[in-house]
């Protein structure tokens, strides 16, 4: 058995090296930002309460909601593998864009300032997988039986603490709340959310049903806005690797969503 999480909808990936990566959570009218768990692999949960329940193929998950945290979680230890794929990138998708805004990416902003949850992945192969409706999702896989820990840290030494029992099926989503109940309503106004959190992205409309420059691919745009440091290249996977990750494969949640509500990379 293999846990699983799943990042799905409106997120971004960014910082993504060899031994971790950063997955940043904008907050955005009319989405639902939440962290959510196969139902009955709860241990216990401190400052961090249930809020609602949705089923998918057939698996019923509770969630709690992610407000403007720093989220990381603990106790598997297994290494972080790179094993990204194809996905967007917002430097093709807006070639004007220099950056992130500091209130979306700065995990050191003051909470009155922040616009959004920060994500760091330090374990687990971190994988890119095309859904039924084509949206590209990342999966974390973890061959942890380990209690998995997710810490929201609020700002001061204000901390919540969601302790989830393995393995288990963990969805962090970032979409309207229909979407959990099996009602398609993405449009590409979704995808466009993503600009809110770019810096000198005014007038960028491209989304991936697009086509290029702002359609999958493997590596980022060479654009001025994009002067950073290139992301890793994927890690050559192991045969037990390749195992572990097709058996995740088969186990990952089909959603209602279509390309333009991506995950997507910076740069």
């Amino acid at each position: 058995m293999v846990t699983t999480i799943t990042f799905w909808g409106l997120l971004l990936l960014t910082n993504l090296s060899s031994t971790s990566a950063t997955v940043l959570m904008g907050h955005f009218n009319g989405h639902l930002s939440f962290i959510a768990y196969q139902h009955g692999t709860l241990a216990s949960q401190n400052q961090w309460p249930t809020v609602g329940n949705f089923t998918i193929d057939g698996v019923q998950y509770d969630y709690v909601n992610v407000n403007k945290e720093n989220i990381t979680f603990t106790g598997p230890s297994d290494s972080f593998v790179n094993n990204v794929g194809n996905m967007p990138h917002l430097s093709c998708c807006c070639p004007t864009m220099t950056g992130i805004k500091p209130e979306y990416k700065n995990p050191q902003e003051p909470p009155g300032q922040k616009q959004g949850a920060i994500f760091t992945v330090n374990n687990g192969i971190l994988s890119t997988f095309q859904d039924a409706h084509n949206a590209v999702q990342m999966l974390v896989t973890l061959s942890t039986t380990q209690q998995i820990r997710f810490t929201g840290a609020l700002g001061g030494n204000a901390t919540r603490e969601l302790t989830l029992n393995t393995p288990t099926k963990i969805i962090i989503g970032n979409t309207p709340p229909s979407t959990l109940h099996g009602q398609q309503t993405m449009t590409h106004d979704d995808f466009d959310d993503y600009y809110q959190m770019a810096q000198n992205s005014s007038g960028c409309s491209n989304v991936p049903s697009s086509g290029p420059p702002c359609n999958l691919r493997s590596t980022g745009c060479n654009v001025p806005g994009a002067a950073a440091t290139p992301p890793a290249k994927p890690a050559k996977l192991t045969a037990k690797q390749k195992k572990l990750v097709a058996q995740a494969m088969k186990v990952k949640p089909v959603t209602v969503t279509d390309v333009d509500c991506s995950n997507s990379q910076w740069p």
